[in-house]
Order: structure tokens, then C-alpha cells, then sequence
């Protein structure tokens, strides 16, 4: 009596671990999923939910984060890096849970050298 077919919840799983949908993303297309009888790849297009693997985009992203918060890039500079969470979270939410916090994490840490 599970709404989702196997067969869709299997693709669900391997879009995932493909790196296709980043953890948020996958929680909101099981959601979908779940009131729908469209196949995750379809609804993946249908709601922009497919992971963001554009380093350039990525790395112009968190580039401008950098220049919206000088005083905490400095200070992240400077070696306070708790402040790498914070810039992860910012990144985040401007790109709006589609890219992957390990290239996000990748990124700031190539940019503060």
C-alpha cells in the first residue's frame, strides 16, 4: 500500500547516489513522489531540483558570497574556520539546495588558498 512503485522509488535511489540530487533535494523528490505517479527523473525537470555540477557557476556563486560578506571573508581568511559553515550555508541557500556541499566545502577552501 506504499504509493511509490519500486521500480520509481529504484531510480529515486540511483539518481541520488549518481550525484544527481544532493540529500535536500532527493527528501523533497520523495515527497513529490509521494502524491504523484510521475517518474523521479521526469519530476527532477519538471521542479529544477537536479544537482548544479558547473564549478564555474559554483565558484562565480561563492564568489560573490565572499564579496556580500567581507567582514566574515576576512576573518575566514584569517583562519577562523568556523566561519567555512557559515559561507556553506549561504551557498546553499543562493543556489537553493542544488549543489553538492562537498563541492560547495571544495570551492571555499580553493578560494581562501
Amino acid at each position: 500500500q506504499f504509493p511509490i512503485e519500486i521500480d520509481k522509488m529504484a531510480e529515486l535511489i540511483k539518481l541520488f547516489d549518481n550525484k544527481e540530487l544532493t540529500n535536500l533535494n532527493a527528501k523533497k523528490l520523495f515527497n513529490i513522489m509521494m502524491k504523484s505517479k510521475e517518474k523521479p527523473s521526469d519530476l527532477i525537470k519538471k521542479y529544477n531540483l537536479k544537482t548544479i555540477k558547473d564549478d564555474d557557476l559554483l565558484e562565480t556563486a561563492i564568489q560573490d558570497i565572499f564579496k556580500k560578506n567581507p567582514t566574515e571573508f576576512k576573518r575566514l581568511k584569517n583562519g577562523d574556520h568556523k566561519l567555512i559553515g557559515f559561507f556553506m550555508g549561504q551557498a546553499m541557500r543562493t543556489l537553493k539546495g542544488k549543489a553538492d556541499p562537498k563541492s560547495i566545502q571544495e570551492i571555499i577552501n580553493k578560494l581562501i588558498g
